[in-house]
């Protein structure tokens, strides 16, 4: 189980973070929106607390919206959970972990060990988990993002609300 991490830590973030991990449509005809939804109640899978945020796609189509990667690092996890469906995890240098989940599909060339910038491309936004490999369509196309660092041998989520709000 997760526990929040503290302020200084968040701080760091604040100036590792340098893009928005979804990326603006081109045709400025659909957009994306998040709420402060960390901590919320989640059911599925057992009881637990959302330890992210939810980048929600205005026009609930999968594959749409182009997900980057918020900062550099090396792309560490990649591939199905049940819970989070298609995801993948990028460590930085600092040791933060950035989660991406719910993805349709990966962006050619990315898997595991891959260094990253700030930027790249990583894959599309979509409706993936809940189930099986493959499982699509139990909720609305979002992307849910996540940051984690390992304190003192235990996973620490952070809320990363406010951070997402000064990159939009």
């Amino acid at each position: 189980m997760a526990m929040d991490c503290s302020l200084a830590q968040i701080s760091a973030i604040d100036k590792e973070m340098k893009c928005f991990p979804v990326r603006k449509d081109p045709k400025k005809k659909e957009q994306y929106d998040f709420d402060n939804g960390y901590g919320g109640v989640r059911s599925y899978g057992g009881k637990r607390s959302h330890e992210g945020i939810d980048i929600m796609a205005s026009n609930d189509r999968s594959g749409y919206f182009q997900i980057q990667s918020a900062t550099d690092g090396v792309i560490e996890q990649i591939g199905w959970l049940r819970l989070g469906g298609y995801r993948l995890g990028i460590r930085s240098k600092s040791g933060f972990y950035y989660y991406y989940a719910h993805m349709r599909n990966y962006a050619p060339g990315i898997k595991k060990g891959k260094k990253v910038k700030a930027g790249t491309l990583l894959g599309t936004m979509g409706d993936t988990g809940y189930g099986k490999e493959g499982t699509h369509g139990k909720f609305a196309v979002h992307l849910h993002f996540g940051i984690y660092r390992d304190k003192k041998g235990e996973e620490c989520s952070l809320n990363p609300y406010d951070v997402l709000l000064k990159l939009k």
